[in-house]
């Protein structure tokens, strides 16, 4: 990878400290695609969470970050965001959603024919 180290996805896991092991690779190769035409550095909030962590905060466990397909990326701007979710749609991702009041945009690779978009 380009531009992601093991240590930086590792340090935005939870659940574990080994979340880079659980990445699907083709996730890490599409954010890295991403970042590149994205042309701005793109931090991640959340790479992968196990399924205990992940009901621990009373969710299903069975998000696409459990499966290794997901990040979320923080943004300063609402320009970065839509910059982020247009780059996203031209690669191919199929999940995508803006969290504006926490500032992040969520991407994934789901097994799905269109692109499912939503909002936080």
């Amino acid at each position: 990878m380009k531009y992601f180290s093991q240590s930086e996805i590792n340090n935005a896991s939870f659940g574990t400290d080994k979340g880079f092991n659980f990445m699907s690779d083709r996730a890490l190769l599409m954010f890295d695609k991403l970042r590149e035409a994205c042309g701005f550095p793109l931090v991640g909030t959340c790479f992968y969470r196990t399924v205990k962590h992940d009901r621990s905060k009373g969710r299903t466990g069975n998000s696409q970050h459990c499966k290794g397909l997901a990040v979320d990326f923080k943004y300063t701007n609402m320009a970065q965001a839509v910059r982020i979710v247009a780059e996203a749609g031209k690669l191919g991702f199929t999940g995508i959603a803006i969290n504006e009041k926490k500032k992040f945009v969520h991407v994934d690779i789901r097994e799905s024919k269109q692109t499912i978009t939503w909002e936080y």
